[in-house]
């Protein structure tokens, strides 16, 4: 076989006489057919792609992108704005009478007063930790949105005023932007305007 394969079906048995071109053998070609399918999918899906760059981002995309930066401030101040200063002033302020009525009860207080006591304030330093790092886990991820939303804005913004500029220079010259010359067969070593028909022009 010129390539390789499953054999599906054997016409002949060891030791038959065969003449020249004769068929002997045929491949499974169900495992051929998936392939060739696959690669025709991967195909047109590699074509879509450039048609969508070709075409250039769209202005709902940038939108998008406008939109994504603006929820993710919004975010980080509700983030920010979720644990106050006053939420941490009021557990520390929690951890200090703690500590002053075991420090009193210390002094002339039965065993299980202590205990109690010290549970409630070792209960009182537990919530000032998880308050604090909720405002750290919070503001950091926020921030991380933050940033993430603004480089895309900015790839999109970019890429949306590369198209613009192309499609100003294609009305304004009909040339190609990307290529505006190319060279002159009638004069070598001269150049030409690359002009775009009406077809090329509505790609840019």
């Amino acid at each position: 076989f010129e390539i390789g394969g499953t054999v599906a079906t054997l016409l002949v048995k060891e030791g038959d006489t065969v003449a020249a071109g004769q068929v002997i053998a045929r491949l499974d070609r169900d495992a051929k057919a998936v392939n060739l399918a696959r690669a025709d999918a991967q195909l047109r899906a590699a074509e879509a792609r450039l048609h969508d760059l070709n075409d250039g981002p769209r202005p709902e995309a940038v939108s998008a992108a406008e939109a994504q930066l603006r929820q993710a401030q919004a975010q980080l101040g509700q983030t920010l704005e979720s644990v106050t200063p006053e939420d941490l002033a009021a557990a520390q302020a929690q951890i200090e009478a703690a500590g002053a009525t075991l420090g009193r009860l210390r002094q002339g207080a039965a065993g299980a007063d202590i205990r109690a006591a010290e549970a409630q304030l070792q209960q009182a330093q537990a919530s000032l930790a998880s308050q604090r790092d909720q405002l750290s886990a919070g503001k950091t991820n926020a921030e991380l949105q933050l940033s993430q939303a603004a480089d895309r804005l900015m790839q999109a913004q970019t890429a949306y005023s590369t198209a613009k500029w192309h499609w100003d220079h294609v009305q304004a010259h009909g040339t190609d932007p990307i290529t505006p010359s190319v060279p002159d067969a009638a004069r070598p070593g001269k150049t030409k305007a690359n002009k775009l028909n009406e077809t090329q022009k509505q790609q840019y």
